[in-house]
This record gives structure tokens, sequence and C-alpha cells, in this order.
């Protein structure tokens, strides 16, 4: 079972990560989410669009961006959940957008 962001984190939701990358990927000329990329660097610059806060799940870590394929237009935004791993219930599920 897999929750949405807005689930979880207010400040995601509000900041609209995915928008950010959209965002990123248009003003980069990219049509996809490079393998490397990281969604720190949305927090990095004078004019980065989020906080460093904006960009951690509710256990600290990083969101992922998933490219292999799944997801709108090949990507998706991921938690792992508490425990940091794919798969798992309740609070350990993976937190989706």
């Amino acid at each position: 079972h897999t929750r949405s962001l807005c689930d979880w984190s207010s400040d995601v939701c509000s900041s609209d990560l995915r928008q950010q990358i959209s965002i990123y990927l248009m003003n980069n000329n990219l049509s996809t989410v490079p393998d490397d990329f990281e969604v720190s660097e949305l927090t990095t610059g004078a004019s980065a669009p989020l906080r460093p806060k904006d960009v951690v799940d509710p256990w600290g870590r990083e969101f992922i961006v998933d490219v292999s394929g799944s997801g709108a237009n090949g990507w998706q935004v991921v938690s792992y959940g508490a425990d940091g791993e794919p798969g798992g219930e309740e609070e350990n599920a993976d937190v989706i957008d």
C-alpha cells in the first residue's frame, strides 16, 4: 500500500515538489530527469525554488526521484517510509507522488 506525499508533509505538498522538478526540466531544456538527479539541486543557488526542509521526508531522508519509467512522464518522487527500504506496510510503506 502506497501513500501520497501530501498524506505526510504539508511542506512538501505546498511546495509541490513534482512541479518544481518539472520547472527544473524546462529551465534546463531536459526532456527527462537525469539518472543522477537529486532533489537537493532544487535547494541551492540564489533563486532556489525550495528550502532544504522541503526535500526531506518525515524521517529526515531526502526524497528520491525514481527514473525507472514509473509515474507520469517516466519518473516519480519516492520516500521509502520509516524503514528506508522499498515496500512495507503502515509507517514503513512507500510514499509515492
